[in-house]
């Protein structure tokens, strides 16, 4: 057993390091894919979960998706599943470079 002796001084110390390296921590954490601590994003979405995160309906998803449009899309079995990275691509590529929609 480790016993360990420290002023007030020392503990303010030990406080603020402690401190510094959660918010250090957090701010990593902030930038991961993650959907609640220790859930890792999934890869691939349902179109739902696809068309809520573009902000557009399920229909007009449906529309945009490949061979009828440019967003790519995964059959899993009976399952139309659409890739998170994929759908970011396609974002990217259709932003303009000065922040605007592209309009096709």
């Amino acid at each position: 057993m480790l016993t360990l002796t420290v002023d007030s001084a020392g503990l303010a110390s030990l406080i603020e390091t402690v401190v510094t390296a959660t918010l250090e921590r957090l701010q990593v954490e902030k930038t991961l894919p993650v959907q609640a601590v220790g859930q890792i994003e999934p890869l691939l979405v349902p179109t739902g979960e696809a068309a809520r995160r573009l902000s557009i309906s399920e229909r007009l998803l449906w529309d945009m998706t490949y061979p009828r449009g440019p967003i790519p899309s995964v059959k899993v079995g009976s399952r139309v599943l659409y890739s998170v990275e994929a759908l970011r691509q396609w974002i990217a590529l259709e932003e303009a470079p000065d922040g605007s929609a592209v309009t096709k």
